[in-house]
């Protein structure tokens, strides 16, 4: 597993950066959070940024985005039957 306060500083979104905002800044406080939830416009936003970059001619670092996940998916999760 990896510990958050062993990252790279690193931009973290998603449900988990927000309810755990408190905990990971007081443990790792390297890493900025944004209270971005993924919704279209958000990821839409996002997508035009690339596209800018891509477009000044700046390298695309893909290889070095990596999600963490702060807890297992639900598909992970057995329920009672």
């Amino acid at each position: 597993a990896v510990e958050l306060s062993e990252v790279s500083p690193a931009l973290l979104i998603g449900d988990g950066a927000r309810l755990y905002a408190t905990e990971i800044t007081a443990a790792a406080p390297q890493h900025t959070q944004l209270g971005l939830q993924p919704s279209g416009p958000a990821l839409g936003s996002i997508a035009a940024d690339a596209l800018r970059r891509l477009a000044a001619g700046e390298e695309a670092p893909v290889a070095s985005v990596q999600p963490i996940y702060l807890r297992d998916h639900d598909a992970a999760t057995p329920r009672a039957v």
